[in-house]
Formats: C-alpha cells, sequence, structure tokens
C-alpha cells in the first residue's frame, strides 16, 4: 500500500499545544525508567509461530545533528544531497 493510500481522515491534526507538551525521547524514556543511548547495541527477539525464537543484536546506525545543522538539514534526504555533492569534490585516490 502507497502512503497516499492510507486513510488518515479520522486521525485528528496535531496542535500547537501538542507541540508544547513534545519531549525528547530520552527524556521520555527516562522518565519511565527505560535507559535509551542512541548507537548502543541492543537486543531483538523474534518469536516464530512455530514456538521457535531468535535473538539478534542490532547496532542502529544513527546520525545525531546538532540543533544548529538541523536548522539546514531537517531530513535525511536534504543530508545525503549535501554530503554527495561534498564526496564528489574530493579527489578520487588511486592505489
Amino acid at each position: 500500500m502507497a502512503d497516499e493510500d492510507i486513510d488518515l481522515s479520522d486521525i485528528p491534526e496535531l496542535t500547537e499545544e501538542d507541540f508544547k507538551r513534545a519531549k525528547p525521547l530520552a527524556e521520555h524514556l527516562a522518565e519511565r525508567g527505560i535507559s535509551y543511548r542512541p548507537g548502543e547495541p541492543y537486543s531483538v527477539t523474534i518469536h516464530y509461530e512455530n514456538g521457535t525464537s531468535e535473538t539478534r543484536i542490532v547496532k542502529p546506525e544513527i546520525v545525531i545533528l546538532d540543533p544548529d545543522v538541523r536548522r539546514y538539514f531537517p531530513d535525511s534526504e536534504s543530508v545525503n544531497r549535501t554530503l554527495r555533492s561534498l564526496i564528489a569534490l574530493i579527489p578520487e585516490r588511486t592505489s
């Protein structure tokens, strides 16, 4: 299903008040006693219908932008586009 095919008509729009109450994820989790360390590995257990399970260690690939940088790069697309243009300026190394 494409994003534009999803019916969102029963979901209310967010208000300014909603955004004022928003908290950073780390603060929200800390209030609930949950440790959050971006970029550190964590384990995920997958339970299969046949009764078996598998635990995997996942290392998230997270890049955290400082607020002053985030003003110029609000999403992944803008960051990747800019980095690609910088890569094009780097001379290719020869062995």
